[in-house]
């Protein structure tokens, strides 16, 4: 067995000296069939302490007293900072809510508009520094069976925080009531004292608020807007010894 041993070394000695190792690719030219894509990572984000409690009288909007005049309810979140995302967030669904959605005359849903948005981190909070990148509308009864109910409306957008600081895109989500008063519609979104990190918004040109304005600054400061936005991330994998290294070295065990 010695000598097996002793001639084997020799041989790849001399290998070794007729040909020295060179760092080189595989000289393949052939097109590869395999792909890597990251994995989507289920996320859902949130700025209220509390998501579950629907508080009746606590929402304002703008309204003649029988139906609403447009409104805009929003959120800008801060993808980084506040939800440590540094990847492209697509965003699957928005969780609102409804404190009380009537008609005093058409007997059919009214439309609710959930529009999503990209603006800079460092934009001033206006219309004109804000990208749409996504849509949809819910349609909500108004013979009470809606009151004081949560509300989950797909709509699908992307924001791109791929960049590991906080210079980089917020999110905005807005639930946009179109004037009712064709209709005799009247809503008041859902909302709560229970806590917020960042402020709610409310736009109401009628009422003389034409761009993003905290609803603590016109004197609502507990009408925290119930809001949770559900995505995903791509994530890739962060190896492990046990589901990765761990399995090859069984193999030779």
């Amino acid at each position: 067995m010695k000598k097996v041993v002793t001639i084997s070394a020799l041989m790849l000695l001399i290998a070794g000296v007729a040909s020295a190792a060179n760092l080189g690719t595989s000289g393949s030219t052939a097109p590869q069939q395999g792909s890597y894509t990251p994995p989507l990572v289920p996320v859902t984000i949130t700025q209220n302490l509390d998501t579950t409690t629907i508080l009746s009288g606590n929402s304002v909007s703008c309204n003649n007293g029988v139906s609403h005049t447009d409104n805009a309810y929003l959120r800008r979140f801060d993808l980084f900072v506040d939800h440590a995302i540094t990847d492209v967030f697509s965003v699957m669904s928005v969780d609102w809510a409804v404190e009380i959605s009537r008609t005093a005359s058409n007997p059919n849903p009214q439309p609710a508009d959930v529009n999503l948005y990209s603006i800079p981190w460092d934009a001033a909070f206006t219309y004109a520094n804000m990208t749409m990148v996504g849509t949809a509308t819910a349609l909500i009864a108004v013979d009470g069976t809606m009151d004081g109910m949560p509300v989950n409306t797909v709509v699908a957008g992307s924001v791109t925080s791929t960049a590991a600081s906080a210079q980089v895109d917020h999110l905005v989500v807005e639930i946009f009531t179109p004037d009712g008063d064709v209709d005799g519609y009247a809503m008041w979104i859902g909302s709560n004292d229970g806590g917020e990190i960042k402020d709610s918004y409310l736009v109401a040109v009628d009422c003389g608020i034409s761009e993003p304005t905290a609803v603590g600054a016109i004197g609502f400061p507990t009408m925290h807007v119930i809001m949770m936005v559900n995505g995903d991330t791509d994530a890739p994998p962060t190896p492990t010894e046990e589901t990765h290294w761990g399995t090859l070295k069984s193999l030779y065990q």
